[in-house]
């Protein structure tokens, strides 16, 4: 599974199971109103932030994208074999 979905499903579940229920805590529970619930989103994103961070710092992500690369490469040159309308 690539990165870049896994950062999708990242977005999605974890910025509804973390910032909606942080943001309800801390602006309805403790009264802090609008600025409350800003700062449960807030935190989110800084969660959301050091944890790209330390998969970035991890270098997991190079094997995947090396794949990738070798797919597109295989890809391009598959194509380049074909016979294109102007040459036949």
């Amino acid at each position: 599974q690539s990165y870049a979905v896994l950062a999708c499903y990242d977005h999605v579940f974890y910025g509804k199971c973390r910032s909606v229920p942080l943001g309800c805590f801390l602006g309805i529970y403790l009264e802090w109103g609008l600025v409350g619930v800003w700062l449960g989103f807030t935190a989110d994103e800084w969660f959301r932030g050091i944890a790209m961070v330390l998969r970035w710092k991890s270098l997991a992500w190079q094997k995947s994208a090396k794949r990738i690369y070798e797919q597109t490469l295989m890809q391009e040159s598959s194509r380049s074999k074909l016979p294109s309308a102007a040459q036949a």
